[in-house]
């Protein structure tokens, strides 16, 4: 065999392993980009009565910067307009989840685009879940009125 054609195959099973693995990477970061554009809810602990998580739930809404559009017992419609955000707070004597309300331009927007919008939104809901959890454990450690 000469040197020219053991070069060869040399060659072609590095650009075969060269390919395989770009290939390998690009489903996994096919994968990855799916995973991270879907936002799911931001479920939260629940007091004590349903009023008290109503409390915490707008304490926590206020403190972080968020502005309650509407609010129904168990339901809350709130945005963050420092970074133009709209979730909804839901939640009964049991259970407790924020979703994030997309609004109706983000098609428009690059799938980067849409998923630094979407990482923004995620990290915004788990602050806000951890506020909210923060002023439900002081509500339950309060003497009932």
């Amino acid at each position: 065999m000469s040197p020219l054609s053991s070069l060869s195959i040399l060659c072609r099973g590095v650009i075969r392993n060269l390919l395989l693995s770009l290939l390998a990477l690009a489903a996994a970061g096919l994968v990855g980009c799916n995973g991270a554009e879907t936002l799911g809810e931001q479920p939260f602990q629940v007091a004590s009565s349903l009023e008290r998580t109503s409390g915490a739930v707008r304490d926590g809404l206020r403190r972080n910067g968020w502005v309650i559009e509407s609010a129904e017992p168990g339901n809350v419609v709130a945005r963050l307009d420092a970074f133009d955000l709209r979730a909804r707070i839901e939640f009964d004597e049991e259970e407790a989840e924020i979703d994030w309300l997309k609004e109706p331009g983000l098609s428009a927007l690059t799938e980067e685009a849409l998923a630094a919008r979407e990482r923004i939104a995620r990290r915004h809901l788990r602050l806000l879940a951890e506020r909210i959890e923060y002023f439900i454990a002081s509500a339950d450690l309060s003497p009932e009125e």
